[in-house]
């Protein structure tokens, strides 16, 4: 199970946990907290923004759309939000198109 603070910002504080199949984002703001199996996901990655900051987006495999962010990841994260990438991946893989 992973659980990672992604960022601690009063207006973007977001926790994400990944139990192998689900993966959950909880915010200070419940209506924004948000649950996604990966056999929805067609693209998990991490890229780096226009100031530099690297974030975390994810794409629906069935509408070809934006579901999740791009959420910015504090740097403290990082090495442990490429971790979580990599096991999603991995996860996604079970569930072919």
């Amino acid at each position: 199970m992973f659980e990672i603070r992604l960022t601690i910002e009063p207006r973007d504080n977001t926790l994400m946990t990944f139990d192998g199949h689900v993966l959950e984002f909880f915010t200070w703001d419940e209506r924004a907290s948000y649950r996604l199996h990966v056999f929805k996901i067609a693209k998990i990655e991490i890229v780096k923004d226009q100031r530099g900051r690297n974030t975390l987006s994810i794409w629906s495999k069935y509408v070809n759309e934006l579901l999740y962010g791009p959420q910015p990841i504090r740097d403290e994260a990082f090495a442990e939000t490429q971790k979580l990438v990599t096991v999603v991946r991995e996860a996604m893989a079970l569930y072919p198109q």
